[in-house]
């Protein structure tokens, strides 16, 4: 595989950043928690980072010994929906990936998983420079030719890596999975995603994110020259002055992070990330849709069944958008059959102090109030889908009869509620069945 050659690039920034001897860090950094240190941080003249104010103390921290894999009421009231950054340090600590991921052991565990690797240290989406490539090939070589993986998480890995059940408040869409793992330093571009985001650093050295609120500075960003639908299409540390008449008034938040934290990410906001040293992080994608549709967040206060358990390996958990009730429900729905309240409750297999809610829970699916379920209900449960503006629109009947992809719907109301009763992993696989049709 070829190697671009960005060695000035990365030694410009090397040679204006005081550094440790051995991980190519600053050393500047190592407490971040009540100073700031990381506003400190040096960086080349002519780059983002340094053009941008840093604002000092803009994100707020917690640290945590694992919160963010349990259910979270707070963290969705005063963060994911309001959409402010937080940093959980420490949260990651006791994952097993960040006790096991040595080279041996990812070798040993998945060398035959194909992996995506990017063959540029400094990104520039202008250019193709990524592939697949077998795990072990890119473990033997990556220190070497400083090769990237930006990649899904091999499935042998994946009991290594715990959910962030933070996110699992106020209804989400199937979360996607990531793996990303070099070393030397790299940089992204400054870009935006249509996901929430928590990015843990689960091995190694250290990551830097630059963070911009999507709010505050969209109409300066996103109206550049150079913006390319999510992302900036510029050189990362030769700005230009057109750049840098934009962003020297528009400040930027900075958060180093370090192996075991955990950063939360708002959908949509802009960010650079910075890495540098042998470095692994996992991030968790995921989608909400709008304050609209957020009605039940006491969902997240379900009794949880497996309080023995405060972490789940994302190998044992498939999520709503995976198989949702919903879905099984309008489909029987739509071919005809029939659903009663002793039906709906007995495939639920739930418990008898649940029967209450249960009842209230069919009474809302049961749009027409014949007291059973049909095609005659169908309509308020059709689920909803995410347009390219951020907005929602509900399906038709015929667009959710040809879509395939199930993982592109929301869900609201009872649909939703439907849906959430089914996060626990012994409900996990259960499906709402006709009473004729085989169990």
């Amino acid at each position: 595989v070829a190697v671009d050659d960005d060695d000035g690039v990365v030694a410009s920034l090397a040679s204006t950043t005081s550094r440790s001897q051995d991980s190519g860090v600053p050393t500047d950094i190592s407490d971040n928690k009540r100073t700031c240190k990381s506003c400190q941080i040096e960086f080349p003249r002519a780059s983002l980072a340094s053009i941008s104010p840093c604002v000092c103390g803009g994100v707020q921290e917690e640290t945590s010994s694992g919160g963010i894999w349990n259910r979270d009421k707070e963290f969705f009231t005063n963060f994911l929906s309001k959409k402010k950054p937080i940093v959980f340090r420490g949260a990651a600590k006791d994952m097993p990936a960040t006790k096991l991921w040595t080279d041996e052991y990812l070798r040993r565990e998945a060398k035959g998983a194909k992996v995506i690797v990017e063959t540029r240290r400094i990104e520039d989406r202008r250019l193709s420079s990524s592939g697949w490539v077998f795990f072990g090939m890119f473990l033997a070589q990556y220190e070497k030719k400083n090769l990237f993986a930006v990649t899904s998480i091999p499935k042998a890995l994946q009991k290594d890596v715990y959910h962030p059940r933070v996110f699992d408040c106020g209804g989400y869409t199937a979360p996607v999975y990531k793996l990303w793992m070099g070393t030397g330093d790299v940089v992204s571009v400054l870009h935006t995603d249509r996901f929430e985001n928590m990015n843990c650093v689960v091995q190694g050295g250290r990551k830097t994110f630059l963070l911009w609120a999507y709010d505050e500075t969209k109409d300066i960003i996103m109206g550049h020259r150079d913006w390319e639908k999510d992302h900036l299409d510029i050189d990362s540390f030769n700005v230009d002055m057109y750049t840098t008449h934009r962003f020297k008034h528009i400040p930027h938040r900075r958060v180093v992070m370090e192996q075991g934290d955990c950063l939360y990410i708002p959908q949509h906001w802009f960010h650079q990330v910075l890495t540098n040293g042998r470095t692994i992080a996992i991030t968790t994608w995921t989608t909400h849709p709008t304050s609209n549709f957020l009605s039940d967040r006491d969902l997240c206060l379900i009794q949880d069944e497996h309080k023995e358990t405060k972490a789940y390996p994302i190998s044992k958990i498939e999520h709503e958008s995976a198989h949702p009730l919903a879905i099984e429900l309008l489909d029987m729905m739509m071919e005809g059959k029939t659903i009663s309240l002793k039906e709906f409750i007995h495939n639920l297999k739930r418990t008898h102090e649940d029967l209450p809610r249960m009842q209230g829970l069919f009474s809302q699916l049961d749009w027409n109030k014949d007291g059973v379920l049909n095609g005659l209900d169908s309509e308020p449960i059709l689920p909803y889908v995410l347009k390219e503006d951020g907005t929602l629109k509900q399906v038709t009947v015929r667009e959710y009869a040809n879509e395939k992809d199930v993982g592109k719907f929301f869900f609201a109301g009872a649909a939703h509620t439907l849906n959430k009763l089914v996060l626990l992993p012994k409900q996990l696989k259960l499906k709402l069945v006709h009473p004729n049709d085989e169990l």
